[in-house]
């Protein structure tokens, strides 16, 4: 009993209503996804092709044990898919919310009593969408997406292990950030930025202190990568990273990434809305700190919003891949930059300005606002691929009944140019993509439809066009199969969905 009074006297649970709110907004702006019924190709193919055991090799040699371990533990089970979706994700809102808490805390142990009490509203703001940033819901298209989380949750504790200073604390710091990179690489990038921004004030008046506990810092950091580096380059044989490494050619990937991130968030937002809010929070950052005389806490902020990204393209460099590309879901730290310049403002500041506090609470709702679009998108996107699933299941089955005998294989190609997004729906990149259109899914897809294994085959431009005339006489279809004694030819881009769902051929 008296344990349990000391952990509730403790100053970290004394604002539980905030960790709650975070929670409630959670499942609130989640909900969508709660269902446990999106996809991506990934999780497609566990679901129709493969099962559990599809991800294991492949999570193994990306470095990724923890992960790999979730997935034999799910073989082991072998839970409904929707079910394991649904819980994953709702675990995974259960840790975002937990991080972002710790980060709230910390602001509140940083800043003083009479200053807390102005910012605490702006603080809880900043460390919500540091988390639930837009880039986080690509990340939860995955069966494992829950192991993600528990990765930023992971490297959320070393951050606030290693403030307590000591060796023992650094020790567990390190400890924890080896399991963060080994659940998932991409979720440690949220160390960095946040242990020299909390560094920064905490030791702004120390700078030989502050200039050595960075450096410690950085060794926890880079243990944990070296350490995970080390795995991949002893039993990987991912394509990423086998190969010659160009070094340069990634660093001026990186810096394109970071222009289309500045641009629309990757296509998350319209154009310069992103680069807008964060120039305006930079402006009131530097007038606070100038304001409040706050010189070495500025430049701490500064290159904490600098490793934000920093963190993010160096686990880019070894790569050894002309595939090299970075997608959103191992970006997720850097789109919580938002978040980041809302902590820095309420770490410098006496007061907030009731224009601060309405920029701060335009751009959570817009975030927000996006959040649902996407999960809305992507849903109807998954219903689509199902529609024309089934729509392409019947004819194939129609045309085996009426021939009497099995199809023997069937060959699938592209209009050019190729069609990656349905028009009716918001692009989102991977969230909304017609998973028929990357090359590897007509095969599961058609597989799973048909109940047994065929051969598929992919077609040529050259191809397409030999079956031309074909595809007229085949106006049934909407010219977008051609059947041919045993084999079928599929058209896969060339049918669009009008508002009552009926094909109808793309002029």
């Amino acid at each position: 009993m008296k344990l349990i009074r000391r952990i509730q006297k403790h100053s970290f649970f004394n604002e539980y209503i905030i960790f709650l709110s975070f929670l409630f907004y959670g499942f609130l702006v989640f909900a969508p996804f709660l269902s446990g019924r999106q996809r991506v190709h990934d999780s497609y193919l566990v679901e129709i092709y493969a099962g559990y055991n599809f991800m294991i090799n492949g999570l193994f040699n990306q470095g990724r044990i923890i992960s790999a371990w979730f997935y034999r533990i799910l073989q082991f089970f072998n839970p409904p898919y929707n079910l394991t979706m649904a819980i994953s994700v709702g675990t995974s809102i259960l840790f975002l919310s937990i991080a972002a808490y710790i980060v709230f805390h910390l602001v509140r142990k940083y800043v003083d009593e009479e200053s807390y009490r102005n910012i605490r509203i702006l603080s809880a703001i900043g460390s919500l969408l540091l988390f639930f940033n837009l880039f986080i819901l690509e990340s939860m298209l995955f069966f494992e997406n829950a192991i993600m989380s528990l990765g930023i949750l992971l490297a959320v504790i070393a951050c606030s292990l290693f403030l307590k200073s000591g060796a023992k604390w650094y020790i567990a710091s390190f400890l924890c950030m080896i399991l963060s990179m080994f659940c998932y690489q991409s979720s440690a990038a949220f160390f960095p930025p946040l242990i020299v921004l909390f560094l920064g004030v905490k030791y702004q008046n120390q700078i030989s202190l502050l200039v050595r506990k960075i450096l410690v810092a950085v060794l926890v950091h880079g243990g944990g990568l070296l350490i995970n580096f080390i795995f991949l380059q002893m039993v990987s044989d991912d394509v990423r990273f086998e190969g010659e490494v160009r070094f340069m050619e990634n660093i001026m990937r990186s810096f394109e990434a970071f222009i289309r991130f500045g641009l629309n968030h990757m296509g998350f937002m319209p154009n310069y809305v992103l680069s807008l809010f964060l120039l305006t929070f930079f402006c009131i950052f530097v007038y606070v700190c100038n304001r409040q005389k706050k010189f070495i806490g500025f430049i701490t902020s500064v290159m904490s919003f600098i490793a934000i990204f920093a963190a993010t393209f160096i686990l880019m460099l070894p790569m050894a891949t002309d595939r090299w590309y970075i997608f959103p879901r191992n970006g997720v730290a850097m789109a919580g930059i938002g978040g980041l310049m809302l902590l820095g403002i309420a770490l410098y500041s006496k007061r907030v300005n009731k224009v601060v506090m309405f920029i701060a609470t335009l751009f959570l709702l817009i975030v927000s606002q996006i959040q649902i679009d996407i999960q809305l998108n992507s849903r109807v996107n998954n219903h689509l691929d199902m529609h024309e699933l089934a729509l392409i299941g019947e004819k194939l089955f129609a045309y085996e009944e009426y021939r009497g005998s099995p199809i023997e294989q069937i060959y699938f190609g592209y209009d050019s140019p190729k069609v990656w997004f349905r028009p009716q729906l918001n692009n989102y990149n991977d969230l909304t993509i017609s998973m028929w259109n990357v090359s590897w899914m007509p095969h599961p897809f058609i597989r799973h439809y048909l109940g047994r294994e065929i051969s598929m085959l992919p077609m040529s431009s050259y191809d397409i066009a030999r079956i031309a005339d074909a595809r007229e006489a085949h106006w049934f279809t909407g010219g977008r199969m051609v059947f041919d004694e045993g084999s079928v030819y599929l058209i896969l881009n060339n049918i669009i969905s009008n508002p009552r769902g009926e094909p109808v051929l793309k002029k």
